[in-house]
């Protein structure tokens, strides 16, 4: 005797298998792109309303804002980092790996 779903996908199989992939994928990501500490950073405003709340999250005396970044609105940071997950969640802020401006060995006139 066959089960009537024996012919059929498994679609709740598939469905856990497309989660760990796409995790698995956030997870990666996070791990290059997210800011280590004591390293550059830039700051990216998601939205209007989030531009308005990096001011707050550069509260902190020992931070330093290195320079503008180019994506509109952000900035270039070094120093005590806002926590990643609460930046992005309550404020809508990005927080990603940058190079301090002026750090290059281009800059430093030396061309690679």
């Amino acid at each position: 005797m066959v089960s009537e779903n024996a012919n059929q996908p498994n679609s709740s199989g598939q469905t856990a298998t497309v989660c760990q992939i796409l995790l698995c994928t956030m997870a990666i990501a996070v791990t290059v792109y997210a800011p280590r500490s004591g390293d550059p950073a830039l700051l990216v405003p998601l939205n209007a309303e989030a531009a308005g709340a990096i001011p707050a999250l550069l509260s902190d005396p020992e931070v330093l804002i290195l320079a503008r970044g180019q994506v509109g609105g952000s900035y270039v940071i070094a120093g005590n980092l806002p926590d990643f997950v609460t930046a992005l969640t309550a404020h809508r802020v990005l927080i990603l790996n940058a190079a301090a401006p002026g750090c290059s060995a281009t800059d430093a006139g030396q061309i690679a």
